[in-house]
């Protein structure tokens, strides 16, 4: 029997470990169908003295399968593939923050292993790239 459609969605927050949480979304289906869960990957806190945001960037394990370096390329570091580099967890996540200023959407897109190209499950949009066939992730502050 082919799983339903999704009939509703419940946000929860995962203790990763004493002082870390993540955001997880969970579906569920019609049908009795497999439950998915998928980590959201940007996390915005807003600085309330100035006009920036602190924005934390996620590649989940699962997207960086055997990778042993991810780099965040984007507008906010004029597209420089080696200028932000994620720290890998032990759990198999790539993870960076940055400051960046509010008001503005930023194009981006993670690099692993200096040859694939991965876009961010959690972005706030997609918009096409004007070097290839391919869309950017963008994050709006």
């Amino acid at each position: 029997m082919p799983c339903g459609r999704v009939s509703y969605v419940a946000k929860f927050y995962a203790i990763v470990s004493s002082n870390f949480f993540i955001e997880v979304q969970q579906l569920f289906f019609e049908n009795l169908c497999p439950v998915i869960y998928l980590v959201m990957s940007i996390k915005k806190s807003f600085l309330k003295t100035k006009p920036q945001a602190n924005v934390t960037f996620e590649l989940p394990a699962e997207a960086a399968e055997g990778a042993a370096k991810v780099t965040l390329v984007g507008e906010f570091n004029d597209w420089n593939e080696s200028a932000t580099e994620l720290k890998k967890l032990k759990s198999g996540i790539f993870k960076t923050t940055l400051k960046l200023e509010t008001g503005k959407e930023y194009q981006f897109r993670y690099l692993i292993d200096g040859e694939k190209w991965e876009n961010d499950w959690a972005a706030d949009k997609y918009v096409g790239t004007e070097v290839s066939f391919e869309e950017n992730s963008v994050v709006a502050l």
